[in-house]
């Protein structure tokens, strides 16, 4: 779902599963997200969270079936190296939690840390 999203040059904003949905709320206020994607096995905890668009785990194996039939393929948007590709969130230990940006480059130098360290 990240690679599609950074297709269409959206921004990922993975959100830990165990938070309370008052938590979820102020992360997606703060993030100004504007599509959330839900699996079916979290609703209950983001229920009543606006522009909440559940996932079957059919349209978790082909991302393709969240569009409509009658849509052509999106066009890529093409992205640099210091553009936003992720937005993670911080534990908020101390005070709520902060978003945390993550670049393409980011993003490539920390898979290539990891090919070099698993390889």
């Amino acid at each position: 779902m990240t690679f599609a999203l950074s297709h269409l040059g959206a921004v990922s904003l993975p959100i830990n599963y165990r938070l309370a949905n008052e938590e979820i709320g102020y992360i997606f206020d703060n993030a100004d997200a504007r599509l959330r994607l839900c699996d079916q096995e979290f609703a209950a905890t983001a229920n009543g969270l606006p522009h909440l668009h559940l996932v079957d785990a059919a349209a978790q194996r082909d991302s393709a079936r969240l569009a409509s039939p009658a849509q052509s393929p999106a066009r890529r948007r093409a992205t640099r190296p210091d553009d936003l590709f992720r937005l993670m969130y911080t534990s908020g230990t101390t005070d709520r939690p902060k978003g945390v940006m993550h670049s393409y480059s980011n993003f490539y130098w920390k898979s290539a840390d990891h090919v070099l360290l698993w390889a």
